[in-house]
């Protein structure tokens, strides 16, 4: 979603696909938002370092709140476990597209 908009109904698409077979259906409302919300996020947010780590505060509190209220999970637990795991992901994804965009073929396929 970082780098093109293309991308956003995939990921959402994909996260509302995986929640539906979680077994918590409170998250296919929830936890699909919170990927759209992430989406637009990486995507309207330029600086790429503020977006990640927003996308992943936003998914921390989140589905933190989420956590803590349908699963009796401790909210500060949840919500710090979740921004982390966030924010590693994110940012090892950011850079994995970084180096992938160095490649004009896979340039051209993802940005255009």
């Amino acid at each position: 979603a970082m780098f093109n908009k293309k991308f956003i109904p995939g990921l959402v698409g994909g996260c509302l696909l995986v929640n539906i077979f979680s077994g918590l259906p409170f998250d296919w409302l929830i936890g699909t938002g919170q990927t759209l919300i992430a989406c637009l996020i990486l995507y309207f947010i330029k600086n790429r370092y503020i977006s990640l780590f927003l996308a992943a505060l936003s998914c921390g509190v989140i589905i933190g709140v989420e956590l803590h209220f349908f699963v009796n999970e401790p909210l500060w637990l949840a919500m710090g476990s979740v921004l982390l795991s966030e924010l590693i992901i994110l940012t090892i994804g950011y850079f994995i597209w970084k180096a992938a965009l160095k490649n004009s073929a896979i340039q051209r396929l993802i940005l255009e």
